[in-house]
């Protein structure tokens, strides 16, 4: 990257896969397998930078949106130390606190606070000391993303979606503000695997069942409405069973499971449970 004033502009870029049992939900937890491929890379791409920013994900990163009256900058984070237990049901010794100014009035300030795991942190401070490069910033990545989409041009309420591999995350802004950000425990993997088991691939053909989703949906679609109907059939064909059997019950309880491909429509006297 090069920096221009106080911001940084990506010069090159490039991705790699992270070596298996390396990251656990945004933790490094093998330094030293991680730090070895990253290093490599940097080497094979001819990048001789030693001062690194890392952006992390993971959904131990606690986020929350609160309103302050109207202060100073500078007075803003300390606010937000003292009355970190108020905004996030954490204990506030193991996390660190910090604070993004997101909109400010003559009467308040909107404020995005950010609790990461102190054990996330000294896991990127552990990779930079063994691979010997300098932490100038370790960033968390829905803010990142934040500062990318905002230089965006768009009229009215712009909503963004960004599917990792295990994750997903939705982001509205408006006029380079942001508006909301959630995520959610559920990527591009869980579609992927989930083709590939409709379609009986290997765990070989990964990469070709990414391809073929990237490509099109019409050779998708189709398969999943199939794998649907089938689901409803045999739902129809328990509730038969179940009117027959209606009656006889020997005093055992009985549970119906309800996968995320049956039909909506359940009985008003069935209870449902959603996972978040």
């Amino acid at each position: 990257s090069e920096k221009k004033g106080k911001s940084y502009a990506i010069s090159e870029s490039f991705t790699f896969p992270t070596p298996d049992g390396c990251v656990l939900d945004g933790q490094v937890v093998s330094e030293v397998t991680l730090g070895d491929k990253l290093m490599g890379e940097l080497s094979n791409h001819d990048i001789k930078a030693t001062e690194v920013f890392f952006s992390v994900a993971s959904s131990k990163i606690a986020t929350r949106e609160v309103t302050m009256p109207a202060v100073k900058d500078d007075q803003i984070k300390s606010i937000v130390e003292t009355n970190a237990s108020d905004y996030l049901p954490i204990d506030t010794s193991k996390y660190a606190l910090d604070a993004i100014l997101l909109e400010r009035t003559d009467e308040e300030c909107r404020v995005l606070v950010i609790a990461v795991p102190n054990v996330i942190i000294e896991s990127y401070i552990a990779l930079a000391d063994y691979t010997g490069l300098t932490i100038t910033a370790l960033d968390f990545a829905g803010n990142s993303q934040f500062q990318v989409l905002r230089t965006i041009d768009g009229d009215g309420v712009n909503m963004y979606i960004n599917v990792d591999t295990d994750s997903s995350s939705v982001t509205f802004v408006e006029d380079g503000q942001l508006l909301l950000q959630r995520y959610m425990p559920i990527g591009g993997d869980d579609m992927i695997c989930r083709y590939m088991g409709l379609k009986g691939m290997e765990d070989s053909e990964y990469i070709s069942a990414l391809g073929a989703i990237s490509e099109t949906s019409d050779d998708i679609a189709p398969t999943l409405r199939q794998k649907k109907s089938a689901v409803e059939d045999e739902d129809d064909d328990s509730a038969v069973h179940e009117e027959e059997d209606d009656g006889e019950s020997d005093g055992e309880s009985s549970y119906n499971y309800k996968s995320d491909d049956d039909d909506d429509e359940d009985d008003d006297d069935s209870p449902v449970v959603e996972e978040d």
